[in-house]
């Protein structure tokens, strides 16, 4: 994970010398996602030693390099995290709740068919809660019609805690491989008293 200072210059956005804010140790991915104050940031790896699609979400303490594991689920994959603006829940997607468990053996994951929702839990990684149905057939959010399967990846808080700005993929392929169109949504959140500062 790089950090770079950020400046502007006649109206221009630019970004200063790059250093490394955090080098995980060989064989392992991690990505940055949000900073939780000036020194904590979540991130999403395999920082735990598990299989790379394992990935679990963690809060990194930056000066320390110290890393605590909020999910703790080394079989699943849980990635693009998003803090809300009071600081206090992390929205992340995982595939805890998919029919089609990925083949860590197949190192051609972009082509296997996968299911991911939005969850939700606090900071500390308590209280963790399913956000989106976006595949069950019994929810008002399913858009699984015509045995579609959908992902979701990338997301962010609108500053008031109300939505969130969603990524949404839907698989349009056959039952054995995957052909995802991804697209941007906003999603009204029903408890955006719990978000907003």
């Amino acid at each position: 994970i790089e950090q770079a200072p950020f400046s502007e210059s006649a109206g221009s956005p630019q970004l200063g010398g790059a250093t490394d804010l955090f080098s995980p140790p060989e064989g392992t991915y991690v990505t940055g996602m949000a900073f939780l104050d000036e020194t904590n940031l979540t991130v999403a790896g395999n920082l735990s030693g598990q299989d790379v699609y394992g990935m679990d979400q963690y809060v990194l303490d930056s000066k320390s390099g110290e890393t605590r594991d909020l999910t703790n689920t080394p079989t699943q994959w849980e990635e693009d995290d998003c803090v809300s603006p009071n600081k206090q829940y992390v929205v992340f997607m995982s595939d805890i709740t998919s029919r089609y468990p990925l083949d860590f053996a197949n190192a051609d994951w972009p082509s296997q068919p996968r299911q991911r929702e939005y969850f939700l839990m606090k900071t500390d990684g308590s209280a963790k809660e399913q956000l989106t149905f976006f595949n069950d057939s019994t929810a008002p959010e399913y858009i699984g019609a015509g045995q579609k399967r959908t992902i979701v990846a990338a997301c962010e808080f609108s500053p008031d805690g109300r939505s969130l700005a969603a990524t949404i993929g839907v698989d349009c392929a056959t039952p054995s491989t995957a052909n995802i169109q991804l697209k941007v949504a906003r999603l009204k959140l029903a408890q955006a008293s719990l978000f907003a500062n």
